[in-house]
């Protein structure tokens, strides 16, 4: 293959691409449950909810695959935190956003992704260090080799399908999802309209938004005056690592992990009430350890 043919095929990449998250950032924006930046589901149907990802493909995968969403059409999936592998090595986590764009154009009204801290520091180009290593060049480098002299381009319009992601879920059964929830100091700041008046810029949107997705403040003060202001029974979050796949840090709380081994995700019925309590039955692990086989004494 000779230059030309390679610069022709790096620009039909860089159309398919264009194409593809322009496709996905309307279909986010379209999404028939959102209203600004929240999605509001209805009570029927089911939700199944994946904690921090960051590129870990092979979860997302057995965890959707086993969902067929063709076939069950109020059936939904939450999905958050897509890029940056935090492991030390080649940073894959755009080939999840692909996957992922596509999968929500493939079911527009039944996927629903929620923007997380690392896809907020990428819009706004805030540096994110993890052991002295910044994740945001290693997931800039297989972009520019992807796509070389058109990375700029290519950049802006994977930009414009992060624009696009949700802040939050809301179920009428009284369930909230968000990357993270605020903090003490800045809760009373937050009502279910703050999150349906959102804009297409809304993570432009000052502290507000920085204190929604990077804040752990687990005090049950926060947790019980968020709660009630988003007129929820219990907050499902992602954003802290869980050694167990999921924590339960406050009496309003639940956090999931699904970005390892370890990971966990939520089935939940969007027609009966759930207690903090009831949450925590419905957690399942993405890959179940195996029964260690054991030999019969002859």
């Amino acid at each position: 293959m000779n230059l030309s043919e390679v610069a022709v095929s790096t620009h039909a990449r860089f159309l398919k691409q264009k194409a593809l998250f322009t496709a996905a950032a309307r279909a986010n924006r379209e999404d028939r449950f959102r209203r600004g930046a929240l999605v509001e589901l209805p009570a029927r149907g089911d939700l199944v909810v994946m904690g921090d990802l960051h590129g870990h493909r092979a979860n997302l995968n057995k965890v959707y695959n086993a969902l067929d969403l063709g076939n069950h059409p109020e059936r939904h999936l939450v999905i958050q935190e897509l890029v940056h592998i935090l492991e030390v090595g080649v940073d894959t986590s755009y080939e999840m956003l692909e996957e992922v764009a596509a999968i929500k154009i493939r079911y527009p009204d039944q996927v629903h992704i929620l923007m997380g801290n690392h896809e907020h520091a990428e819009l706004v180009g805030e540096e994110i260090l993890k052991g002295g290593i910044c994740l945001n060049i290693l997931f800039k480098e297989p972009i520019k080799r992807k796509y070389k002299e058109y990375y700029e381009k290519a950049r802006v319009e994977l930009d414009r399908f992060l624009e696009s992601l949700l802040l939050a879920v809301r179920t009428e059964n009284r369930l909230f999802f968000s990357h993270s929830s605020p903090d003490r100091h800045t809760v009373e700041h937050f009502d279910l309209d703050w999150f349906r008046n959102r804009t297409s810029d809304f993570y432009e949107d000052g502290d507000m938004v920085y204190n929604l997705l990077w804040s752990r403040d687990y005090q049950d003060e926060a947790a019980e005056e968020f709660a009630r202001r988003m007129d929820a029974e219990v907050l499902i979050v992602g954003h802290t690592a869980c050694k167990n796949g999921f924590s339960i840090p406050s009496k309003r709380h639940l956090i999931i992990d699904s970005k390892d081994d370890r990971g966990c995700f939520l089935t939940l019925r969007l027609d009966r009430p759930y207690s903090h309590n009831d949450i925590g039955k419905t957690i399942r692990r993405i890959d179940p350890p195996r029964k260690k086989k054991t030999r019969s004494g002859s």
